[in-house]
């Protein structure tokens, strides 16, 4: 990691009554009296220069050498799930919402319906959504937020980086989609109204030195191309409700190093780990004795299993497990190892049996067989008690596990007690 990357969150701590909005958002000014927009509002504002909108002509010819040349790799999944900010400053939440979703993060709550997709009201610690409406966020509250989802944030001010340093993480940002660059910046240093804002990061066209911002504030203005060297600047402007500069910050999938290989592992964000543990300690024990025959009991137990339990473990997908950098022979073996364990073959079998009739998993079947060999022993469940029926294949599946999947279920085990030892405070705080 960066060692600029760790920004403090006791800033935030600290935080006093601002004078100044943090990012864009109505203010009485100080009292200065300010013109007040027109009563019947605005439709878009005009694209000042040196911005080039993407769809543009001039835009268009960019956009495709940048491509041509590796530099929008990170576009697809990022275009996929641009938002547009729910409220005049959510600009940070809008950017975070769209990072997340981009690397398909499970937020562990339903948004509409039966749909787990992260929107802003979701993302509710640090900082109340009220204050944000008023105010926006300092680019710390920002970071913390983003920490509190149980991803990797590497973020940093431009007082701790500089403009070669930038440029490079941009380069190397763009020409990836594992993860997603995101800007504080100052608009007014790119001469467009307004003043803090955050958005995420598109492309890099290294031939013109042109950076593609995806503006969160797409009722404003449009995707942009924009000098590199200017947004660089506009980073560099003082934030006037701290003092402090700006910054950039890349988002990506939290994986320690232990299980950066593996096929089997944990998403580490808030209320996860209470979620499982009330799951395992007193909803299963309605379910007990319910089902008639040990696949209706698993099925439903899986169809229990709540939002943040279900986005808790989750597997490679397996058409990743050949193409991803370095993956060994070792995750194809331990897939086939978990789909050949006797509890697997009856979760398949309850899926045939029961799922037309009682409805669709919440997660995958291997994700939900990882889950029940791991937690059994991580919270010394007497399974005979909390799955009667079906504690007997559960047992016989356990002592079948040899290695590779041996490794992956003990490495579980491992972080679920070592989440329940330290109840794996955040950065703000906020419990996972």
């Amino acid at each position: 990691m960066d060692p600029c990357a760790c920004i403090s969150a006791a800033a935030t701590a600290g935080r006093t009554n601002h004078l100044k909005p943090r990012t864009e958002a109505p203010s009485p000014g100080n009292g200065v009296v300010k013109p007040t927009p027109p009563p019947a509002g605005f439709h878009r504002r005009p694209l000042p220069t040196p911005a080039i909108a993407l769809s543009s002509d001039a835009g268009k010819a960019i956009t495709k050498r940048a491509m041509a040349a590796g530099g929008m790799e990170c576009f697809f999944k990022v275009i996929e799930a641009l938002r547009t900010q729910d409220e005049p400053a959510f600009c940070g939440l809008g950017t975070l919402v769209t990072a997340l979703n981009a690397l398909e993060i499970d937020p562990g709550a339903l948004w509409k319906g039966s749909w787990r997709w992260y929107v802003e009201s979701m993302l509710n610690c640090c900082v109340s959504l009220d204050e944000i409406a008023k105010s926006g966020l300092t680019f710390d509250e920002w970071t913390c937020i983003a920490r509190c989802q149980g991803i990797t944030v590497d973020a940093c001010r431009t007082s701790n980086s500089s403009f070669e340093r930038f440029s490079e993480t941009m380069a190397a940002a763009c020409a990836s989609d594992r993860s997603v660059l995101c800007v504080s910046y100052s608009r007014r240093e790119l001469g467009q109204s307004g003043d803090g804002h955050f958005s995420p990061i598109g492309g890099y066209d290294a031939a013109s030195e042109m950076v593609l911002i995806l503006d969160v504030a797409r009722f404003k203005y449009p995707p942009h191309w924009a000098p590199l060297h200017d947004v660089w600047n506009a980073m560099c402007a003082l934030d006037t409700s701290t003092g402090l500069p700006r910054g950039y910050a890349l988002l990506s999938r939290y994986e320690p190093a232990e299980g950066a290989k593996a096929l089997v592992y944990l998403t580490f964000g808030r209320e996860r780990l209470q979620s499982v543990c009330k799951y395992f300690e007193t909803e299963l024990a309605s379910i007990a004795f319910s089902g008639e025959c040990v696949e209706e009991e698993l099925w439903l137990a899986l169809r229990a299993l709540p939002a943040a339990a279900a986005s808790l473990l989750r597997l490679r997908e397996p058409s990743t497990l050949s193409t991803e950098d370095g993956a060994p022979p070792r995750m194809e073996t331990a897939l086939a190892q978990l789909n050949a364990l006797p509890l697997h073959t009856a979760l398949r079998d309850a899926q045939m049996a029961h799922a037309r009739r009682l409805g669709p998993a919440p997660t995958s079947l291997g994700a939900y067989a990882a889950l029940l060999l791991a937690a059994s022993a991580a919270f010394e469940l007497d399974m005979v008690t909390v799955l009667p029926r079906s504690a007997p294949i559960i047992r016989q599946s356990r002592e079948a596990i040899v290695p590779p999947l041996l490794d992956e279920i003990h490495w579980v085990e491992a972080q679920l007690k070592l989440m329940l030892q330290t109840q794996r405070n955040d950065c703000c705080g906020c419990k996972a």
